[in-house]
């Protein structure tokens, strides 16, 4: 029997990536808004040399996509955009890593310079007020091997294994200068029709609720327009054009056609969903009731309708986006006017999720952020071999590298009908194991050698050890562990008595054992050593080199 296994530690270095969503796009579709007028708006994440085959393909099918569409004057256009790696160069990801203690947990306008730039808010009376992005890694984001019934029929896998309601991360818009707005019939009416930019796009306010749980009813790309009673306008909505007209306005509602489509009767700040999932949205309709008079209404056409009400899920398309609440702080308000200082967006799984070199984690509703991780191509120096071989007719012998060289013993014993009836290389001569134990006695008579290791989460060693030179000389009594170092037996930590009642100890690397009890003369029990290992420590686990 013989196992193959590659190295694992720093299994990710420099593989885990966040970047803007339209980075990597289907490879079959490239949906708006990666083409804007005539030019690539997206984002290739690429994290080495080793991908940058794979970017050209993408920025190449996208141009050729852009081309075909008739929305790109010229072929070969090259897409650019956001990306950060989540590693540094003196420190990478390694198994076990949390992405925010090696990176760091925040991610600003210094890494996604684009998406997460400052800006200026501007509300209805055009007071402009500073903001800044950033984003806040969750804590659950570690590196693991794992191997999951849901993923790729348990196939053993490096990378990110979450569970469901596990934190991703939190998107902060955060205003230097607190924006403000006057109260009137519940709305914050400053807020209204004006835009707010989040996670790289802009946002019309359509409605703008004050209540304990702040509300904000938001269009995606959205255009405005007012249509006087008895005329129409036209409105475009990327490469759409949608023609406009009243089909009925009175004082507090609205009924309009559009493309041939009647919406239902709507009030200020009331919306329509178009059978094509556009949004129409009213902002304000202007009635001179007199004969006469003027009436006209001013609307929105957006490509989607988002609504954050602070405390609770995001509300996309009139759907709930499990696991993206919103979070609408306000500050003190002052002479009657309420103030907002930040807008979190905070994104949790809503079921077991992976990141591996074969699956993205996007940001549900937003599709705004995502990682991505490459696969890890080890050299041949990476490799490790552990070997299971059969020791005669009786015996097992185990082959691996560990931290001081190759460990070649025997380990499992068997009678003559083929039963495993013993570890170690046969009757009184025991490999010592203990499950789940830290404290052991081995015995001179019966254990020929033992397996210690210790594990952090970061690091681990094993070794192969043994008790030697017992010895008894006026009452004090003497032992020499000694460690397997490439094929020969060493002292590990020089001789250790029990002199004046002391419990010595054995520090080997990171591992170390106190020995509570040595006994070196054959009588009253014959020579042992009853030792106990520190935290971390095990004694049935082997950790090869390479972890």
């Amino acid at each position: 029997m013989k196992f193959n296994f590659r190295k694992i530690a720093s299994a990710l270095a420099s593989a885990a990536m966040l970047g803007s969503t339209v980075a990597i796009a289907a490879a079959a579709n490239f949906p708006a808004p990666f083409v804007q007028n005539g030019a690539a708006d997206v984002a290739i994440v690429y994290q080495n040399n080793l991908d940058l085959g794979a970017v050209t393909d993408i920025s190449t099918a996208l141009s050729s996509a852009m081309s075909s569409s008739g929305n790109a004057s010229t072929a070969g256009t090259t897409p650019t955009g956001d990306y950060v790696l989540l590693a540094k160069a003196s420190d990478k990801l390694n198994m076990g890593n949390v992405i925010s203690t090696i990176f760091g947990s925040t991610v600003d306008d210094d890494d996604l310079e684009d998406l997460l730039a400052n800006g200026v808010y501007t509300n209805d009376e055009n007071t402009e007020y500073d903001f800044e992005q950033k984003v806040t890694l969750g804590s659950a984001l570690q590196v693991q091997h794992f191997a999951d019934s849901d993923y790729n029929n348990k196939e053993p896998t490096v990378g990110i294994n979450l569970t469901s309601s596990e934190w991703v991360l939190n998107y902060t818009l955060s205003f230097i200068d607190q924006p403000e707005s006057d109260v009137s019939s519940g709305d914050l009416v400053d807020f209204e029709t004006t835009n707010f930019r989040l996670l790289g796009r802009d946002y019309f306010v359509l409605d703008a609720k004050n209540a304990t749980n702040v509300k904000l009813t938001l269009l995606d790309s959205a255009n405005t327009a007012t249509v006087s009673e008895g005329e129409s306008t036209t409105v475009s909505v990327g490469s759409k054009t949608y023609s406009a007209e009243i089909v009925f306005i009175g004082s507090s509602e609205v009924k309009l056609k559009i493309n041939g489509e009647t919406t239902s009767s709507l009030a200020e700040g009331g919306t329509y969903k178009l059978s094509d999932g556009t949004y129409i949205g009213i902002k304000d309709i202007l009635v001179q009731d007199y004969s006469g008079g003027v009436k006209k209404v001013e609307f929105s056409i957006g490509s989607g309708k988002l609504e954050m009400t602070s405390a609770s899920n995001i509300k996309l398309n009139d759907n709930t986006v499990s696991g993206m609440l919103s979070k609408i702080n306000m500050g003190t308000s002052t002479s009657g006017k309420e103030k907002i200082s930040s807008i979190v967006i905070e994104w949790r799984t809503d079921d077991e999720e992976f990141l591996t070199s074969e699956t993205e984690l996007v940001m549900p509703g937003f599709k705004a952020l995502k990682f991505s991780a490459n696969e890890f191509t080890p050299s041949e120096d990476d490799f490790e071999m552990t070997t299971v071989s059969n020791s005669g007719s009786t015996k097992m012998r185990l082959r691996a590298d560990v931290k001081d060289g190759i460990i070649d013993v025997p380990f499992l014993y068997s009678n003559a009908s083929g039963e495993f009836t013993g570890i170690g290389e046969e009757a009184n001569k025991d490999m010592l194991t203990s499950f789940g134990l830290t404290g052991l006695l081995y015995n001179k008579s019966t254990h020929e050698y033992l397996i210690a290791s210790w594990n952090s989460t970061r690091d681990a060693e094993t070794y192969l050890l043994k008790f030697e030179q017992y010895d008894n000389t006026d009452g004090i009594n003497y032992t020499t562990p000694e460690k397997y170092v490439d094929g020969s037996w060493v002292g590990a930590c020089g001789t250790k008595s029990d002199s004046g009642g002391s419990t010595p100890s054995c520090d080997i690397g990171s591992l170390s054992l106190t020995l509570n009890k040595i006994s070196g003369k054959d009588s009253y029990g014959g020579k042992f050593v009853n030792f106990t290992g520190n935290a971390g420590s095990s004694f049935y686990r082997v950790y090869t080199k390479e972890g």
